[in-house]
């Protein structure tokens, strides 16, 4: 099984993905040590076993890599948006 991921990118870099609010940052996510690119590239295959299985993914928030980027101090709020697991 493979998976892509999309969302709104800091421009110029794919394994970054954007945050709302002016804030200077961005989160990277990482799977088994590597970065996770968000233009629906696919990642490395993942072994399906028989019944439930997990993926596990390490997500930071950095400075953001854009000409410029200031970090803004305050809070952050993050919003997930819920997926639909395919059965099989």
């Amino acid at each position: 099984m493979k998976l892509a991921f999309s969302g709104p990118r800091v421009s110029g870099h794919n394994e970054e993905l954007d945050t709302s609010g002016g804030t200077g940052t961005a989160i990277v996510v990482q799977a088994a040590g590597k970065n996770v690119s968000f233009d629906g590239t696919e990642g490395d295959a993942n072994t399906l076993k028989d019944g439930d299985n997990v993926l596990h993914y390490t997500a930071i928030v950095k400075k953001s890599s854009a000409n410029n980027a200031q970090v803004t101090e305050g809070q952050l709020f993050l919003q997930s948006q819920p997926v639909m697991l395919p059965t099989y």
